[in-house]
């Protein structure tokens, strides 16, 4: 009890002193958050349906902004030069590799994330063989049924792999103080590889980061509702989970390809809401509609995916043009719409198996795409599937010019064909053609 003048003053300033003390305890920056850092890729064009067996990177460190303090932070503190297959089997907790455990982190908010490579012709002393050979193998390749290719940077050695707000989920990672957090960075290998005119390898990074949880997982199975819910018969059927972008398109953040039973598996997949779309052709080249479950949520196990056969995919073909000082790699989808452009989603090919395609038009690309040529089938994931087909579906042909979200023509970062294009089953569009104008060198990431 205080008593007295003197001593309640004493008491109020001790009181005082003890509340600054407490107040200064909690606050959130004097105290740091933890990220573990992993990669990890669920790509769908790798053999046996893709043309590729290994892509190699060797990833030397990986940095991420404070938007608060305009500063870099190493993520990456004391990792020796590790290089990984992207392509190879995730472990059972879907990460190809953890490249940082526990790095301390001052609290706050994070809008970028840079990766450092190697360069390809470098000497390092690695943790690991050189998945590219022996004596002075490339630190970076691509293993193809040809043999083992070096694969070529653009600036990735010197600048790093620049992941922008855009390509992180919820354009942020938020790190509050005495959280540990779990950063995974997605590459899209299959979206990421450009062949050269050459017959060169050249890297384009297409990828995305997020937080992720262990369970984040979303599996299935894809059945042929029209043959006793079997699996597809041979052939290819690729799965991506998309997500709308800031236009209401959806597009692609993970995509993958079934086993011969029908089963897949997206992983890590950052928390959210997003759209499933599963595409097939068969061994005998019979297209399946496209089938859309909206609503799926990460960490969920979707069940069986219908699909429904139809009979000879649609095929549109062009090229992608572009026109100034340099020529562009871009990032080829087809996008359908229904209900009146109310829905508007991106169709893999399941011909090529991918969900995108990466094109060097320099100046000018070809391309093809092989869609389904009816009406999609679509439904809210845990509502039935109820499915009457029709004939015809609408296409547009979409280019966006890489890196995504810079813009390297004064036409924008994105093109669409002049026209929708109402297709049936074995319908040929040709020459469609997409231009950016007025195109430059893209700036260093």
């Amino acid at each position: 009890m205080c008593r007295g003048t003197a001593l309640l003053i004493l008491c109020v300033i001790a009181i005082l002193t003890t509340l600054s003390l407490l107040i200064g305890c909690s606050d959130g920056g004097s105290q740091p958050g933890f990220v573990n850092t992993s990669i990890s890729d669920p790509a769908p064009c790798s053999t046996p349906t893709g043309p590729y067996s290994a892509v190699w990177v060797t990833v030397t460190d990986v940095q991420i902004h404070n938007s608060s303090t305009g500063q870099w932070m190493d993520l990456t503190k004391g990792m020796a030069p590790t290089q990984v297959n992207l392509l190879a089997s995730a472990n059972t907790e879907c990460f190809l590799a953890m490249l940082g455990s526990k790095t301390e982190l001052e609290a706050g908010t994070y809008e970028q994330i840079r990766i450092m490579l190697a360069a390809t012709n470098a000497n390092l002393q690695l943790t690991t063989d050189n998945g590219c050979g022996k004596g002075n193998a490339p630190m970076n390749c691509v293993v193809a049924p040809g043999g083992t290719y070096p694969l070529l940077l653009s600036s990735e050695d010197k600048n790093g792999i620049k992941i922008p707000s855009g390509q992180i989920a919820g354009r942020a990672f938020v790190v509050a103080a005495g959280q540990t957090k779990d950063l995974d960075i997605d590459f899209n290998t299959c979206a990421s590889i450009v062949v050269q005119g050459t017959g060169q390898f050249r890297l384009k990074p297409v990828l995305h980061a997020g937080e992720v949880e262990l369970n984040s997982a979303v599996n299935g199975k894809v059945v042929d509702a029209n043959n006793n819910n079997l699996p597809v018969n041979g052939g290819t059927t690729v799965v991506a989970l998309e997500a709308p972008d800031k236009t209401g398109v959806d597009r692609v953040v993970l995509s993958t390809t079934t086993d011969a039973n029908g089963a897949f598996a997206l992983c890590p997949v950052p928390p959210g809401t997003y759209d499933l779309v599963a595409v097939a052709i068969d061994k005998n080249r019979i297209q399946y509609a496209t089938t859309v479950i909206t609503g799926v949520q990460a960490g969920t196990v979707v069940g069986n995916v219908p699909v429904f056969s139809d009979s000879a995919p649609a095929l549109i073909s062009g090229t992608v043009s572009t026109s100034g000082t340099s020529g562009e790699d871009v990032l080829l989808s087809a996008l359908q719409s229904v209900n009146n452009g109310a829905f508007t989603f991106t169709v893999p090919s399941a011909e090529l198996a991918a969900a995108t395609q990466t094109l060097m038009a320099a100046p000018s690309a070809p391309y093809s795409l092989s869609l389904p040529g009816v009406s999609p089938a679509i439904t809210a994931f845990g509502t039935p599937m109820s499915y009457s087909q029709s004939l015809g579906a609408t296409y547009t042909v979409d280019a966006q010019t890489l890196p995504l979200g810079v813009q390297v023509c004064s036409s924008g970062t994105e093109v669409q064909s002049a026209s929708s294009f109402n297709v049936k089953p074995g319908d040929m569009v040709q020459n469609v053609g997409l231009g950016f104008t007025g195109c430059t060198a893209p700036p260093p990431q």
